[in-house]
């Protein structure tokens, strides 16, 4: 019981341990698992926590021929802190979407001011990045939502915008509405007009991998002004 608490105080430092990440730190695990004083458990664990795969071939061939002492502990030793700096040197694999308002049919001072909005950090014209490992729909939701926050578009003496918002359904689809203060030369007078967007997360069962956004949609008390065709860049 004494030993099993030793080893627990042993890894739980090297978890909390700031200055513990460098080769140095790896070969002393690696030289205290060689006297015996870290199990097998431990030490796979503490390897893990260095993001050292342990579970990859390499790893698994290195310990069982230093197990089999068919290498000796400095061969061993070099080989798992080469590992670890191909796991530090591999970049994270990502999903990458980039989507764009395109072509505007519709009333032509509507299709002039959106083209502002083009030049905005607006929700749809950022670049969508999520790494591979961290894909779920949560993910993506999460991700969109986020656009929302971090939106921004430009105000000009014939546009004003006032806010937005995103919206999801219970079948994965999603809403987003920007609403712009504009003045209407047709109506003389100044309008709220709203900027829809929608689009589905995707299939579930692909991690929402494949999102996409359908059309967008200029509105003015229920009647559509322009329409604006989304495609993926």
């Amino acid at each position: 019981m004494i030993n099993f608490f030793c080893k627990l105080i042993f890894f739980i430092s090297i978890l909390a341990s700031s200055t513990i990440s460098g080769k140095e730190d790896i070969s002393q695990i690696n030289k205290l698992y060689q006297n015996q004083i870290l199990d097998y458990e431990t030490y796979i664990d503490t390897l893990n926590s260095f993001n050292i795969d342990t579970k990859s071939k390499d790893f698994k061939n290195l310990l069982d021929l230093f197990i089999k002492k068919s290498i000796s502990f400095e061969t061993f030793n070099k080989g798992i802190i080469n590992i670890h700096n191909k796991s530090k040197n591999t970049d994270k694999k990502y999903l990458t979407k980039k989507f764009s308002l395109d072509e505007c049919k519709g009333n032509s001072q509507i299709c002039n001011e959106y083209k502002k909005v083009r030049n905005s950090e607006s929700f749809l014209e950022e670049e969508i990045k999520i790494p591979i490992s961290e894909l779920s729909c949560k993910t993506v939701k999460n991700h969109l939502s986020d656009l929302v926050d971090n939106s921004n578009y430009e105000n000009d003496f014939s546009t004003r915008f006032v806010g937005d918002y995103i919206k999801f359904d219970g079948n994965n689809g999603f809403i987003y509405e920007a609403k712009f203060q504009i003045y209407l030369t047709q109506h003389g007078m100044n309008v709220l007009l709203s900027l829809f967007i929608n689009g589905n997360l995707g299939d579930e069962t692909k991690n929402c991998n494949n999102f996409k956004f359908n059309k967008a949609l200029f509105m003015f008390r229920g009647n559509v002004l322009a329409e604006i065709k989304i495609k993926e860049v």
